[in-house]
């Protein structure tokens, strides 16, 4: 009876677990700044909705170890549901913070005069509020297991629907802030394995002679600067093997504002023109 708790599809469900203490989050959950020279990086959304998921399975897990020691038979059952649940405390007291830390970092704190990004504290509530609600709906599920009369099963049954049917309408809410507020992954661009990050770095990424693969880090500035010297560098080769130019150059369409209105000249070359022209001799 009840869900899979590690449901996959289009929109990720949080985590797997359950839980009936208090949402991740109501402890203060602020960290030590770190002491860097550069801007951190900012989370991308995939990766910030993948946290979330797996602190509400954290949180869900501890709190139904928590609500089975009081049906646990003998010390032993016991003592190992309670050990269960530290260990998922201590997950989630390593992840929240990092969920947190990540949601300031990725999104405003006050809310942007255009667009709907939402703000940091916004969707920390909305998670807080999610995690809670799966966690209350899995502990459900398990007592509704474990329940001594056909009355105790139907009462727990029931609160477990009432709380999946928030997880169902709150979660898709809590991916949608984060997409909209949060930027995607970044890709390698196909054309040349360069990949621009959002705190205003560049990858590169080369191989050496071997074939053993590196990445290269460069700031904007640098990532410029090195684009103007390989592109003078370039030049410089292949004039140095009699190559030209001008042929590997971005053809200019002959059209306004290059060519005059009424201007009897050549004519412009049409969109579907194959090739620059032919270079110079």
């Amino acid at each position: 009876m009840g869900r899979h708790w590690d449901r996959r599809g289009n929109t990720p469900p949080p985590g797997p677990g359950t839980g009936a203490y208090p949402a991740p989050g109501t402890a203060d959950a602020t960290t030590e700044p770190a002491v860097t020279p550069l801007r951190a990086p900012i989370p991308t959304a995939e990766a910030v909705i993948e946290l979330a998921n797996e602190v509400c399975g954290h949180f869900a897990r501890a709190a139904v170890a928590r609500a089975m020691v009081g049906h646990s038979e003998g010390e032993a059952e016991h003592a190992r549901l309670t050990a269960r649940a530290e260990r998922f405390d201590a997950l989630v007291n390593e992840k929240w913070p990092a969920l947190v830390e990540a949601l300031r970092t990725g999104l405003p704190s006050a809310a942007p005069l255009q667009g709907p990004a939402p703000t940091a504290e916004a969707v920390i509530a909305l998670a807080n509020e999610v995690c809670g609600h799966f966690a209350q709906a899995a502990v459900a599920r398990t007592l509704a297991e474990h329940s001594a009369s056909e009355a105790e099963h139907a009462s727990q049954a029931a609160r477990a629907e009432q709380f999946d049917a928030l997880v169902d309408e709150k979660w898709p809410e809590l991916v949608e802030a984060l997409r909209t507020g949060l930027p995607s992954a970044a890709q390698i661009e196909r054309f040349m394995p360069v990949r621009p990050l959002t705190n205003g770095h560049v990858e590169l990424h080369v191989h050496d002679t071997s074939a053993r693969r590196f990445v290269v880090l460069l700031t904007g500035v640098q990532a410029l600067a090195v684009g103007a010297h390989m592109t003078a560098y370039g030049s410089i080769v292949l004039d140095r093997i009699g190559q030209k130019l001008d042929p590997l150059l971005p053809h200019v369409k002959a059209a306004p504002p290059f060519v005059p209105p009424g201007f009897a000249g050549q004519p412009a070359t049409p969109d579907g023109a194959a090739g620059p022209p032919p270079a110079h001799p």
